[in-house]
């Protein structure tokens, strides 16, 4: 049986020196990254010199000084989330940018409690912590892979926890950031190409990885 995502989210964050007074709907809709309808449409929470923050309803952007999270929560517009960020960062190509992460997360139902608690258990063995603890329960398992096997600085992530929002049930979540392995700034231009290059098969590691835990619970 597979075990279909009850929620799902994704998020582009750049690390770098950004102008956030740049970043408001009507910007995005004079460089055509959105419509003059969405623009209108935006719910705009705040427009300031160190913060700029919107959303529609299939992304949401907030920009700060040194930080852009562009996030989308229905996985249809992924790739269009995407493709903004990369536009966006076209159009921006002297932006400072030294580094750039993709999260990918995912939320699913267990079929049953008993199914919930194997998965902690293959995950996070008891026998060592019952030596602590007469009913110990797994609340986190974060792998990360460091260094990148593409050799690029930087560190894939995945992270497992019980859900909070669908019980019971299981948060997946993967990580990848992207830097220079010397820390220097990627800048805009290399960042975008990055995305370009890696976006493919960032999400299908991500996807292979929901899968594959979300079937231990279906």
């Amino acid at each position: 049986m597979t075990n279909v995502p009850q929620i799902r989210g994704l998020t582009f964050v750049l690390i770098g020196e950004f102008n956030p007074t740049i970043f408001q709907p009507a910007w995005f809709a004079s460089e055509n990254l959105l419509t003059e309808e969405e623009a209108s449409a935006a719910d705009v929470s705040v427009i300031h010199p160190d913060i700029t923050a919107f959303e529609l309803p299939w992304i949401r952007i907030q920009v700060e000084r040194e930080r852009v999270s562009v996030t989308s929560l229905a996985q249809p517009y992924f790739e269009r989330a995407a493709a903004t960020v990369c536009d966006t960062f076209a159009i921006l190509k002297h932006t400072p940018v030294r580094l750039f992460g993709v999260n990918n997360e995912a939320h699913y139902r267990a079929s049953t409690a008993d199914k919930w608690h194997a998965l902690g258990h293959k995950l996070v063995p008891k026998d060592y912590w019952r030596t602590f603890f007469s009913n110990p329960g797994m609340q986190n398992v974060s792998i990360r892979q460091v260094p990148r096997d593409d050799g690029l600085g930087g560190h894939t992530q995945i992270v497992v926890e019980p859900s909070v929002k669908v019980q019971p049930g299981v948060y997946i979540a993967t990580n990848d950031e992207i830097r220079n392995a010397d820390g220097s700034f990627l800048g805009a231009a290399r960042t975008v190409e990055l995305i370009q290059e890696k976006w493919p098969s960032l999400l299908e590691f991500s996807e292979t990885v929901f899968s594959s835990i979300a079937e231990e619970i279906a």
